[in-house]
């Protein structure tokens, strides 16, 4: 079993000594139906005295009702970092750090296991954050697992889809795609890394940053089987895709993921990019498929026909020829698949946990106070649903009052309106009231700042926002 925190930080120092960054706790039980339970607050994050930007965690909680002992606690970043943000941690006795672990992800196992009052005690002494500057929002994770770690899984929050980066010093393209292939966590078909927004490029690429194959590619063994999947699209945009896509035209496509069938972009030198048959919401729904190439690439120098991260030019796409030796990793991507789990508490993983639970606490930290943060998580049919609010890790979204003199007095318990949406296609609907079938399902929470009393005008919180599913029922 393991249990997931989920919460932001940004740097407070210049509006408050410390803030509250998980004021709700965070309950996990496992997928065999016991009732074992764990519990992580992360509690107030205080500024580290005599460090820049750097924060320690005193008010932390690891809670249990069980005496099974806790052998591996993970910290993740799930949002881009710069080369200044780091997770710091330390061995101390039998907490020992995992060999893999990384500046934006860091695992702390203990082969012999640990009580929760020890792992509280531990990450309050051995843990901090640095940030790169005082104003940026980060998001972080944590997931407390009963059995050590011995595979990292970045974690990225905008899509929900995991990474994992495979050291492969010399693997060719075509050895890392079937590699890919063959992987699966948590029930999640693994493939090998598609990049459609620059949010998810900057995420992807600060939690590698070296020469790393992507799963686009001109070979026509590997777009063949894929090439047709948007033909009439494609024509219908005037585009004819031909019968060889090799070097020469250049016609690079996804093969993989979600995303297999679609063209990247073509042409050598001064790539075209394709128009896109289903728009990615995090490339702001952009007609035009998202295109990272670095300048005068792809050239097809030598022969060339896959892509991959450059990490000469920060990560911009390059061609090299299936076989060259340069690249040191690639990246196995689980998400979005057709057939993935809907409900990876379930299900078997692939990885180092045989669960992993998507009960999660999301906050972010607006310093002027004035954003709602909406979390939900799954449930199945029959259950209430499990909706909360905050506003900087406060559970209680609070109304402004104000005098005649425009100055605040007071607060009061603000209103707060849910409205639902129901994913259908590619769009969402909007229900009339709260949902009760089986389908995926968007909460959006809506709540005034302050009215208007004459002084000062009307204003809202910036509203938040979650998605969640609905599970069929679990029959005995």
């Amino acid at each position: 079993m393991s249990l997931m925190l989920l919460l932001s930080m940004v740097p407070v120092g210049a509006f408050a000594p410390t803030v509250a960054l998980a004021a709700d706790d965070v309950t996990a039980s496992t997928a065999a139906g016991d009732d074992t339970t764990l519990s992580i607050k992360a509690g107030a994050a205080v500024p580290v005295e005599g460090h820049t930007n750097t924060w320690y965690f005193p008010y932390l909680t690891v809670e249990s009702n069980t005496d099974r002992l806790i052998k591996s606690i993970t910290v993740q970043f799930t949002s881009a970092i710069t080369t200044t943000d780091a997770i710091n941690v330390d061995a101390s006795g039998k907490f020992e750090l995992f060999a893999g672990n990384k500046r934006g992800n860091k695992s702390v196992n203990c082969a012999s296991g640990a009580t929760a009052a020890e792992w509280q005690q531990y990450l309050r002494d051995h843990m901090t954050i640095t940030l790169s500057d005082a104003t940026t929002t980060k998001s972080i994770r944590m997931i407390a697992n009963f059995e050590p770690v011995q595979s990292l899984y970045d974690y990225n929050s905008l899509n929900g889809h995991y990474y994992e980066t495979v050291k492969a010093s010399g693997a060719s393209w075509e050895t890392a795609f079937k590699a890919a292939q063959s992987k699966t966590y948590m029930g999640m078909q693994g493939y090998l890394v598609t990049i459609t927004s620059q949010k998810e490029h900057d995420y992807v690429y600060t939690m590698i940053g070296e020469n790393c194959w992507t799963g686009a590619t001109c070979l026509d063994a590997y777009t063949g089987p894929v090439k047709n999947t948007y033909k009439d699209f494609y024509a219908s945009k005037g585009i004819t895709i031909p019968s060889s896509t090799m070097p020469a035209a250049a016609y690079y496509f996804w093969v993989c993921g979600p995303e297999a069938g679609k063209l990247v972009s073509w042409g050598l030198n001064t790539p075209t990019a394709a128009p896109d048959p289903s728009p990615d919401p995090l490339n702001n729904n952009s007609p035009t498929i998202y295109n990272n190439w670095s300048p005068n690439e792809p050239n097809n120098s030598s022969g060339e026909q896959c892509m991959h991260f450059y990490s000469s030019v920060s990560g911009l796409w390059n061609d090299f020829a299936n076989g060259n030796t340069s690249c040191t990793a690639y990246v196995i991507e689980y998400g979005g698949m057709e057939g993935d789990s809907d409900d990876p508490s379930t299900s078997g993983g692939g990885g180092d946990a045989n669960v992993d639970i998507v009960v999660k606490v999301e906050i972010d930290i607006d310093p002027k106070g004035k954003t709602i943060t909406t979390s939900a998580d799954n449930v199945r049919v029959g259950e209430p649903l499990k909706v909360s609010e905050n506003v900087n890790g406060d559970p209680e979204v609070k109304l402004h009052l104000f005098g005649t003199d425009g100055k605040e007095t007071g607060t009061e318990p603000a209103p707060v309106t849910r409205t639902y949406y129901q994913k259908q296609g590619k769009d969402w609907v909007a229900l009339d009231g709260v949902p009760t079938k089986v389908g995926t399902y968007k909460v959006e929470s809506r709540a005034p700042y302050r009215y208007a009393d004459g002084t000062v005008a009307a204003e809202d919180y910036t509203p938040g926002s979650a998605e969640f599913k609905i599970l069929p029922k679990v029959t005995q």
